[in-house]
């Protein structure tokens, strides 16, 4: 559920070290290593780190695949309730990543509330990502979550709230 960054040797920039004045613009191109094709979508963070440390890093995801594409984002959402903290998961059965931004929950009554405001994050394909959710009088019940992904369309994830009690009666 969380990002994991190690050091990779598939992904080669060019030029690797740059001197920059400010206000200066320089392409840098980001190549595979290897030609080989690739069987799933691979998903990589380049980080753009200044020499001198008072200066702010930058992180840019990259994602590269085969010139078919991957197939869209496939997700499925669950709320995992924990005693009073939620937790929305978010799985994604597809083959390619999704961008989701402005995550927002819209009660049963219709009412709508931000809850991450602009990029909420990315969920991997194959992968899942979860957020903690602010606690809520209804508990999340009878109502869905609306998130944006990068191509701009909204969808819908509908999470099935788990069941308090046992469906089969106890005996007892």
């Amino acid at each position: 559920g969380a990002e994991h960054l190690q050091r990779s040797a598939q992904v080669l920039a060019s030029p690797t070290l740059l001197d920059l004045p400010a206000g200066a613009r320089q392409r840098v191109w980001l190549l595979p290593a290897s030609s080989a094709p690739v069987a799933a979508e691979q998903a990589f963070r380049i980080i753009l780190a200044p020499a001198e440390p008072a200066m702010p890093r930058y992180s840019l995801p990259l994602f590269r695949s085969e010139p078919v594409g991957p197939t869209p984002p496939c997700l499925r959402a669950e709320l995992v309730v924990n005693g009073s903290q939620f937790t929305l998961r978010l799985l994604n059965g597809g083959t390619g990543h999704a961008r989701l931004s402005d995550l927002a929950y819209e009660a049963a009554g219709g009412q709508r509330s931000l809850l991450l405001p602009g990029l909420a994050g990315y969920v991997l394909a194959a992968r899942q990502r979860q957020w903690q959710l602010p606690p809520r009088a209804d508990g999340y019940a009878g109502g869905r979550f609306h998130a944006r992904l990068q191509d701009g369309t909204e969808v819908i994830l509908a999470a099935q709230t788990p069941a308090i009690a046992a469906s089969q009666p106890s005996g007892l």
